[in-house]
């Protein structure tokens, strides 16, 4: 295991070497105990511990219950409005621009579709980019003939209090609708186009 600090020199003085193979440190009656049998001792168990992990375990092996989850279909909806809400200040009534992030964990509501989702992740404009919403889907719409959000349709915050209307972006609409892509060893980004609605991919580390 890696150590910065030098343990064998003072005020330690620590002279555990695991190529001499021995395991214990005998500690005599009547006679004190010194720091640095001490620091050997804590040296003997950290060795062993290490030298059965390396027995045990191959590298990348997860020793706690740390699976990885891999979503290659995460519906995402790209927004071409989002519509002020009225706050109060100073005991005066104004509107100003929402902040989408507190729409995470929040279901929203097709008005023309009946649509439910839940909102997952949330990515803000770009000067590339529309506000998008990376959602899961609960209900379907329109006597169950649904399963997504329509192009162009606004969206409402179920059960929401003082919170926006979003209106979903149209394909071929001057909506900002691509997404960067780099190449790992040229390292040029591209941009490709995006439809308003699509699927992309995410992954999750328990």
């Amino acid at each position: 295991m890696p150590q910065k600090t030098n343990l064998k020199a003072a005020p330690y003085f620590d002279d555990y070497d695991s190529g001499n193979d021995f395991y214990k440190v005998l500690f005599r009656p009547s006679y004190p105990v010194q720091g640095r049998e001490l620091n050997t001792t804590q040296s003997i168990l950290q060795n062993q511990i290490e030298s059965y992990g390396k027995y045990a375990f191959k590298q990348g092996d997860l020793v706690v219950p740390g699976e990885v989850g891999l979503n290659k279909k995460l519906d995402f909806v790209k927004l071409s409005s989002v519509s002020e809400v009225a706050v109060s200040v100073d005991d005066e009534i104004i509107y100003q621009k929402y902040d989408i992030n507190n729409l995470i964990g929040q279901k929203i509501n097709g008005l023309s579709s009946g649509v439910v989702a839940l909102v997952q992740s949330i990515v803000s404009a770009t000067d590339n980019n529309a506000d998008t919403l990376y959602v899961k889907y609960l209900n379907a719409g329109d006597g169950g003939n649904e399963e997504r959000f329509r192009q162009g349709e606004t969206l409402e915050v179920v059960d929401g209090i003082n919170s926006p209307l979003l209106v979903v972006g149209t394909d071929g609409s001057v909506l900002p609708t691509s997404v960067a892509v780099t190449d790992p060893d040229t390292q040029v980004t591209t941009f490709v186009d995006s439809g308003a609605m699509g699927f992309g991919s995410a992954v999750q580390v328990e």
